[in-house]
């Protein structure tokens, strides 16, 4: 308890030098978030790598080129239709351009090679048959072509071969293919689109991001609105958003600093940390209403008021850290690698709110009351 009424002693004189701890830490934590990407999440790096079904996922990975799926989809889009339009994805106009399709692709350090029915009627001279009779005698001839055209001609696809996994880096690699297929005009009536594992994990990782930025908004409001009814004050709920903001800024600061990676599997992570250090500032911004209103016998003097609620505050928040902590580091018992991750990223909020609740709230609201235009 000494340790608490000297701390609650020093933020009640001292409340300036408490917002120079703030600032500095505010400083040190903007280089740490800096770094922080958010990264799509590979399903496999989810579970142990020491599994015999990983391991044998990993050997097919090296060995066949990789295990993602990824595709080029050529085909007749009936809502491009024009006089000038192809009508059967085999014709020889078609097949020229997904040959040239093909050899740009090839090209990229991710792709070590593409497969398509053009690769099944290519002459040795890498000339392509000149009409669409040739090319449709050329494929009744191999099977493994004619796979590749769907039944009603309409639609072609081109298989790539990855280099391994590139899941961590989805974005970049469907980035530079969409720019390598837009190098090159399809034939009228054509429409091409790249699928696959790296488009969809690129799609989620956009959305996440969206989603994130929502959820965030959306926390912040709902502090607000929640904090303005419960404290009955308006002016005392921008306090607690404040606090709850610089925490949470922190949490992320450290996070990046000590090089833990977030993925997309922690989207709502935000509002989860948000929600756990609003706890926080509301006891100590309610406790020191009370003290100032004089709820309990007397109205005391701001500084007196912070002094006495910090020394009632402190340990049961220090205790609802540690119940916090013990739960979010059970997390770390799990064999499952993104329910580690989640114990660590929330250790570090739940520990980053309560020094932010234990320093911003009394240095603020203190600091305020020394200017005359504003009493709280």
């Amino acid at each position: 308890m000494t340790i608490v009424k000297s701390y609650a002693k020093f933020a009640s004189k001292h409340p300036f030098i408490l917002f120079g701890i703030i600032i500095i830490i505010t400083f040190s934590a903007y280089s740490g978030v800096s770094n922080i990407e958010l990264e799509a999440t590979s399903f496999v790096k989810m579970f142990p790598q020491n599994l015999e079904v990983i391991r044998g996922l990993h050997i097919a990975e090296d060995q066949f080129s990789g295990s993602q799926n990824m595709f080029i989809v050529v085909s007749i889009d009936p809502s491009l239709t024009s006089e000038y339009s192809v009508n059967d994805i085999r014709e020889p106009e078609v097949a020229r351009y997904i040959y040239s399709l093909q050899k740009e692709v090839d090209t990229l350090n991710s792709i070590t090679g593409s497969t398509s029915y053009v690769n099944s009627v290519t002459q040795k001279n890498g000339r392509i048959p000149p009409t669409l009779n040739e090319i449709k005698l050329a494929l009744n001839n191999h099977p493994a072509g004619r796979s590749l055209v769907s039944p009603d001609k309409t639609t072609a696809l081109i298989m790539l071969k990855l280099s391994g996994d590139i899941e961590g880096n989805a974005k970049e690699f469907m980035d530079t293919l969409d720019s390598t297929i837009s190098l090159i005009s399809p034939p009228p009536g054509v429409r091409v689109v790249a699928t696959g594992d790296p488009a969809v994990s690129r799609i989620f990782l956009e959305m996440t991001s969206k989603d994130m930025k929502k959820t965030t908004i959306f926390s912040f409001l709902g502090i607000l609105v929640v904090t303005a009814i419960i404290l009955a004050s308006l002016r005392f709920s921008f306090l607690p958003l404040l606090s709850v903001g610089l925490g949470t800024f922190w949490a992320f600061g450290f996070i990046g600093g000590m090089g833990i990676k977030i993925d997309s599997t922690m989207a709502g992570i935000v509002s989860m940390i948000m929600a756990i250090g609003i706890d926080f500032t509301i006891q100590i911004v309610g406790r020191y209403m009370q003290e100032v209103q004089g709820y309990f016998g007397r109205a005391r003097e701001p500084e007196e008021a912070m002094r006495v609620t910090l020394e009632n505050v402190i340990l049961p928040m220090t205790i609802t850290t540690f119940a916090a902590l013990i739960g979010f580091q059970a997390m770390r018992l799990s064999q499952l690698s993104f329910m580690k991750g989640f114990g660590v990223v929330l250790s570090i909020g739940v520990v980053a709110l309560m020094i932010s609740a234990l320093t911003v709230i009394p240095s603020f609201i203190l600091i305020l009351n020394k200017i005359k235009e504003v009493r709280l």
